[in-house]
């Protein structure tokens, strides 16, 4: 390998790529379609966005694949050419570059312990996610070691921390959209206890306005009622005043 690595593609001065591995493949595909140019520069890469350009010449340079001025190296046109020495050059690069991630694989380390071994360039936050994630989708393109348990980091927010899984904010209900269900004329029971006469319960609430409490209260007080005799009615309050009022008015013709 150290025939086609250039002067700053050398173990010793690696800085992992964090270019999507999509990204490397698309490049590589078209530069196999052709022609390809002596050079690698942002006006070959125009194509892309002034961030994806720096990170993909940095991974070219990194590999050894372009020199440090962006002149192409034999191994970047047989990687552009030929999809199976595009794999299994890119397996060579991986035990060459990531020697202690080979080794983890090997030995089906876990996703911390991978994480910790890049932690060793001075990565972190999104960086560090994006570095794993390259390293990963090599591997499996590759076909490189991997082990079951590597995955990548969660995705962090901005302060570096796991973000929160978000939870529904509560619907806000403004006091025009409420409908209200209070029976204004409120409700009758009538409970028959034997030969002794009745119970006659009346309410008249706006169970909204009620605390839990009050409302178990209530409901315990209705159904004590309820247990002393037979329920016989239940009517509006409104109902039974118009009965009273006939009543009075039979009296009074009487």
């Amino acid at each position: 390998m150290e025939d086609h690595i250039g002067e700053v593609g050398k173990p010793d001065a690696f800085k992992p790529p964090y270019v999507p591995m999509n990204t490397l493949n698309g490049l590589l595909n078209r530069l196999g379609k052709g022609p390809m140019p002596p050079r690698i520069d942002k006006g070959y890469l125009d194509n892309y966005s002034g961030s994806t350009q720096g990170i993909l010449l940095a991974a070219l340079r990194t590999f050894g694949l372009i020199k440090p001025d962006g002149t192409v190296e034999p191994i970047l046109r047989e990687m552009a050419t030929d999809q199976e020495k595009r794999k299994s050059h890119l397996a060579e690069l991986l035990h060459e570059f990531y020697p202690e991630q080979i080794k983890l694989a090997e030995q089906n380390a876990t996703s911390q312990q991978l994480e910790e071994s890049f932690r060793k360039w001075k990565l972190q936050g999104s960086t560090l996610r994006k570095a794993i994630v390259f390293y990963l989708e090599a591997v499996k393109f590759s076909g490189a070691p991997n082990s079951p348990h590597f995955k990548p980091p969660r995705q962090t927010v901005g302060n570096g921390r796991k973000p929160r899984r978000k939870v529904a904010a509560p619907k806000v209900v403004t006091p025009s959209q409420v409908t209200q269900s209070t029976n204004e004329e409120g409700e009758r029971i009538v409970v028959a206890v034997g030969d002794v006469g009745k119970i006659t319960v009346i309410t008249s609430l706006r169970w909204t306005g009620l605390t839990s409490d009050q409302r178990i209260a209530v409901f315990d007080l209705v159904d004590k009622a309820k247990a002393l005799g037979t329920e016989v009615q239940a009517q509006d309050p409104d109902l039974a005043d118009e009965d009273s009022e006939e009543e009075e008015d039979q009296e009074a013709d009487e």
